[in-house]
C-alpha cells in the first residue's frame, strides 16, 4: 500500500513574525516535513522553533551565529531548519554537515530507499558570485554522495532559477534581479529525474494576508511504497550518537545544559501518587533526554571505513585535482581538446593511480607484518581477518510452523509469531485452586496495606550519591532499549537528570510500581552457532534489550541487597535463586 509524504519549503524572512501563517500552512496542508530558511534566530533562541506547534518538532537547526558564537553583534540573516511532524520524527535522523547554510536529515523507510533531505539557503546577489559558486559546488558534492544511498530531495532558497532565463549555466552572474517576478521564483524543491514519477502533486501557495514574507511556500506530495508508518511502533529509529565526536567537539556540556533546561519545568509527583503520575513523570524524563540529544549531540555519519593509506602524496594530488576541477568549472566545463579539460583529466588520472598504488602498498605491508607476527600476536591476525572479510548476507528465509517466510515483512511477522508462542501463557492449564486464589488475595492486600510502610521501615530510600556511584561504573558503547537511551545519556546528563532519576526510583520503591516501559524490551535473535539450520527460529536465542534507566534501578537495588547480606536472616537460607554456587538442583533437595 502506498503512503504519501507532504513536503513544504518556505523562506519565512524571520520566524518571529511568521508563526501564525506557518501554523496555518502546516495544519491546512497536513505537512509532514517543512524546510524553513531565514528564521533569523541565534543559538540561544533556537527553542522558539519547538514552541511553534505542539505536533511538530525542530530537527537539526542551523543558526545565524553558529560560525561566530562569540560575536555580540551579527547580521541577522540566514538560518535553516527542518520542522517535522512529531508522529514521524522518530524515523528522522540528523545529517552532520558543517555549514550554516545547509542542513540535512535522513528519513528511514520500510521497503523504499531512505530519503535524504537538505534544506539550503544559498548566498544572495549581495554576496560575491564566487561565494555563490562555491556553495553550488558543495551542494553538488553532497548530492553525488547521498544519491548513491537513496532518494535525495533539496529544498530551499537557491537564489537562482534552476531552469529558465536565470538558470545557473554560465560564468556570468544571473542572480541580480527577479525579472519583475515574485521572490518565490528562486525557491525550489528539487528531485532527480529518475524519481520524478514519485511526485503526486506540486504547487506554490497563493499570497495570504498573514504572509509577511515576500516568498510563497512551495508544497510537494510524494508517493512512496510503504513509507514511514506513524501508527506502528515496530520500527526502531537506528540513529546512533557519535559519543567520540561529542567529546572532541565538547558537546557533552551542551547536552547536560540542554537536559537541565528541558527538565526545568517537569513536575515531580509526591510520594503516594497514582501509577499514572509515575508513568507521566518517567515519560517526561525520557522526552527531555531525547530532545536534548537532538539539539546538541552529533550522530554517526555514513563513513564506515578509515583510509590509513591516504598518504601526504595522495593528499597533495587530491588537492591538485580539486584545484584543476575548480578551474574547469569556472570555464563553464569545456570538453574535448580544451587545455583546461585535459589538465583536469590528467590530474584526475594521476590522483587515482597514486591512490591505487598507496592502497596496494599499505595492504602488502599489512600482510607482511601479519605473516611476521603470526606466531607472536594471533589476536591481531584474526582481528584483521574478521574486519576485512565479506559481510555475511542477512537472513533470507525463515520457516515458522511449516510456513515459509521470504520477504522482509513476512520474516518480521514470523519472528513475532515465534516469540509470542514462547512467551504466551498456557491457557489450557489446570484451573486455579482455592489455595492459589488465597495467596493472590493475600499479596494484593499486603501490597495495599504496606504501601509506603515497607519503604520507611526498611530504609529503602535511594540517594543521589547511590545513583551517581552506579552511573560512574557503567560501561560505554552498550546497547539501548526501545527508547534509544544509552548509558552515556545518563552519565553525561548532569546533576538535574541524576536528581530526577533519584526521585523516580524512590517513587517506584514507595508505590511498588514500575513504569510499563521497563517491562518492554527489544528482542534480538542471536544465532546459537554450530551446524544448526539458520532458517529455523529455534536455532536462535532471543536477547532482550531493556531500557537503560530500568537497568540502573536494578543495579541500585542489587547494591542495597549486597549490604543486607551481613544480616543472617537475609536472604532466607532456603532461597537458591540469585545466589552464588546455588541452582535448581539444590532447591530439589528442599522438596518434601
Amino acid at each position: 500500500m502506498s503512503s504519501k509524504l507532504t513536503f513544504m519549503s518556505w523562506n519565512c524572512r524571520g520566524i518571529m513574525s511568521s508563526v501564525p501563517y506557518l501554523v496555518e500552512c502546516l495544519k491546512n496542508h497536513d505537512v509532514d516535513i517543512c524546510a524553513l530558511q531565514e528564521h533569523w534566530l541565534r543559538r540561544h533562541c533556537v527553542n522558539v522553533l519547538e514552541s511553534i506547534d505542539s505536533t511538530y518538532s525542530s530537527v537539526n537547526p542551523k543558526c545565524v551565529d553558529d560560525s561566530y558564537p562569540e560575536a555580540f553583534k551579527i547580521r541577522m540573516e540566514g538560518g535553516v531548519t527542518f520542522i517535522v511532524k512529531s508522529s514521524i520524527v522518530k524515523y528522522v535522523e540528523s545529517i552532520d554537515i558543517e555549514d550554516t547554510r545547509i542542513t540535512g536529515i535522513e528519513i528511514h523507510t520500510i521497503h523504499s530507499e531512505n530519503i535524504y533531505c537538505f534544506c539550503v539557503y544559498l548566498p544572495a546577489s549581495s554576496k560575491p558570485f564566487e561565494h555563490f559558486r562555491i556553495y553550488v559546488e558543495r551542494l553538488y558534492d553532497i548530492y553525488m554522495i547521498y544519491s548513491q544511498l537513496g532518494i535525495v530531495i533539496i529544498l530551499g532558497d537557491i537564489n537562482a532559477k534552476v531552469i529558465g532565463p536565470r538558470s545557473f549555466n554560465s560564468v556570468r552572474d544571473k542572480r541580480s534581479s527577479y525579472e519583475s517576478g515574485p521572490s518565490t521564483a528562486i525557491d525550489h524543491i528539487l528531485i532527480s529525474k529518475d524519481n520524478i514519477s514519485l511526485i503526486d502533486s506540486a504547487r506554490v501557495l497563493d499570497d495570504h494576508s498573514f504572509n509577511v514574507s515576500d516568498h510563497h511556500p512551495i508544497i510537494a506530495k510524494l508517493i512512496l511504497d510503504n513509507t514511514v508508518n506513524a501508527d506502528t511502533e515496530t520500527i526502531i529509529k537506528q540513529s546512533k550518537v557519535s559519543w567520540n565526536k561529542a567529546r572532541e567537539k565538547n558537546n557533552l556540556e551542551d547536552f547536560s545544559f540542554a537536559t537541565s533546561q528541558h527538565l526545568w519545568g517537569v513536575e515531580i509527583p509526591s510520594l503516594g501518587c497514582s501509577n499514572c503520575d509515575i508513568e507521566c513523570y518517567y515519560s517526561n524524563i525520557v522526552d527531555a533526554i531525547q530532545q536534548a540529544e537532538t539539539e546538541t549531540l552529533p550522530h554517526k555519519t555514513f563513513v564506515k571505513y578509515l583510509k590509513p593509506y591516504w598518504t601526504h602524496q595522495v593528499n597533495a594530488l587530491h588537492e591538485n585535482m580539486a584545484s584543476k576541477r575548480q578551474q574547469w568549472i569556472s570555464c563553464n566545463r569545456p570538453r574535448g581538446e580544451h587545455v583546461i579539460f585535459q589538465e583536469y583529466k590528467s590530474a584526475k588520472r594521476n590522483f587515482r593511480r597514486e591512490l591505487r598504488n598507496a592502497y596496494q602498498k599499505h595492504m602488502q605491508e599489512t600482510y607482511n607484518s601479519l605473516e611476521k607476527d603470526f606466531d607472536i600476536d594471533q589476536k591481531r591476525l584474526w582481528s584483521f581477518l574478521n574486519k576485512n572479510k565479506k559481510s555475511k548476507s542477512c537472513l533470507s528465509r525463515l520457516i515458522v510452523n511449516g510456513r515459509q517466510c521470504s520477504t522482509q515483512e513476512d520474516i518480521l511477522d514470523g519472528w513475532a509469531e515465534h516469540f509470542e508462542s514462547i512467551f504466551k501463557q498456557n491457557t489450557e492449564s489446570e484451573p486455579v485452586s482455592d489455595k492459589e486464589r488465597a495467596i493472590t488475595k493475600t499479596v494484593e492486600v499486603a501490597h495495599k496495606d504496606f504501601r509506603g510502610t515497607f519503604y520507611n521501615n526498611t530504609k529503602l530510600n535511594i540517594t543521589v550519591n547511590e545513583v551517581e556511584k552506579v552511573l560512574k561504573c557503567l560501561k560505554n558503547n552498550k546497547a539501548s532499549g526501545l527508547d534509544n537511551i544509552e548509558y552515556e545519556h545518563l552519565k553525561y546528563g548532569g546533576n538535574s537528570l541524576r536528581n530526577h532519576m533519584t526521585k523516580l526510583f524512590n517513587l517506584v520503591c514507595y508505590n511498588f510500581y514500575s513504569p510499563k516501559s521497563w517491562k518492554s524490551s527489544l528482542i534480538v535473535p542471536l544465532f546459537k552457532g554450530g551446524k544448526k539450520c539458520k532458517s529455523d527460529p529455534n536455532s536462535y536465542r532471543g536477547i532482550s534489550l531493556a531500557p537503560c534507566i530500568g537497568k540502573v534501578f536494578d543495579k541500585i537495588i542489587d547494591l542495597k541487597l549486597e549490604l543486607k547480606k551481613d544480616n543472617k536472616c537475609f536472604p532466607n537460607p532456603q532461597q537458591t535463586a540469585y545466589q552464588q554456587c546455588l541452582s535448581c538442583l539444590h532447591t530439589s533437595f528442599n522438596i518434601p
